[in-house]
């Protein structure tokens, strides 16, 4: 390993066997892992299939969300002298040497802070500066040590969603760059598992999210008019072709209430809100 680097995973009922890709591929490539499962109902099995490996395990004893997770996972780093701290979702493989990753950023550019692994496969090869619509997803990110030391963190608040955006609008703003490398680098998994197979769809409340929380960062300039709307377009067309129109009231109160919290700043309601089960997609698939 040319650089010091550590990665940070989260959990939440993993696929174990995803999970175990996910970890062997970066085993080699990084210092020290650090776990921290947001109280997994099989955390026992991940501890019992890792734990002669060089990780640091965390059992939370609820869901805090991503964003809190992450950081309990960064000031856990921030131990360990590092140069880099990859942070990566459960089911996101790494396809991509960290240190080639390094090398070709910094051969190009300077003062960067945010690599991205994530980039689009359609688009040509090679490493490019993102601009402000080019959303930097968390998982797949080779994040230089100095974020962090500059006291960045990620927003807990929004609990799962945009916080990449927020984190992207944080880093540049310290004068920090983000980079993207385009390839086929991570494979990670869109949406959720339904009868036997992913589909590039969000769950009910996922969706409330989305608008909330983008309703919050466009208020706080921090997400760009056109993305803002095209995200909701985006996102809407998709659960309205999974649902389907008879659905299509419920999905307007879900835009509705998501808009009217974004607009009010309420990011507590968390998963009290969320267990509703008006917004559980059992009630809305057939």
């Amino acid at each position: 390993m040319k650089y010091k680097i550590g990665a940070v995973i989260t959990t939440y009922n993993p696929d174990i066997d995803r999970l175990k890709s996910v970890i062997n591929n970066i085993y080699n490539q990084v210092f020290i892992i650090v776990i921290v499962d947001n109280n997994s109902n099989n955390y026992n099995k991940i501890y019992e299939l890792f734990k002669n490996y060089n990780i640091n395990f965390v059992k939370r004893n609820k869901n805090y969300g991503l964003g809190s997770s992450l950081n309990h996972g960064i000031d856990i780093l921030m131990d360990y002298n590092l140069d880099y701290i990859v942070t990566l979702d459960q089911d996101s493989v790494p396809l991509i040497d960290f240190d080639y990753a390094i090398d070709n950023a910094i051969n190009k550019y300077n003062n960067i802070g945010i690599i991205s692994i994530a980039g689009n496969s359609r688009n040509k090869n090679g490493i490019e500066m993102a601009n402000k619509n080019n959303i930097i997803i968390i998982s797949g990110s080779i994040n230089n040590i100095n974020i962090y030391k500059n006291g960045i963190r990620y927003r807990e608040d929004f609990f799962v969603d945009q916080i990449d955006i927020d984190f992207k609008y944080n880093v540049e703003k310290a004068g920090f760059k983000v980079l993207i490398i385009n390839g086929n680098y991570l494979d990670h998994r869109l949406g959720i598992q339904l009868k036997g197979k992913y589909d590039d769809y969000e769950l009910p409340w996922r969706l409330y999210l989305i608008i909330r929380n983008s309703t919050s960062l466009l208020i706080e300039r921090k997400i760009s008019f056109k993305l803002y709307i095209s995200q909701l377009i985006n996102w809407n067309l998709r659960e309205i072709y999974f649902y389907g129109m008879y659905n299509i009231f419920f999905i307007f109160i879900i835009n509705f209430t998501g808009l009217f919290d974004g607009i009010i700043n309420n990011n507590k309601k968390n998963m009290k809100f969320y267990n509703f089960n008006f917004f559980n997609h059992k009630n809305f698939y057939k």
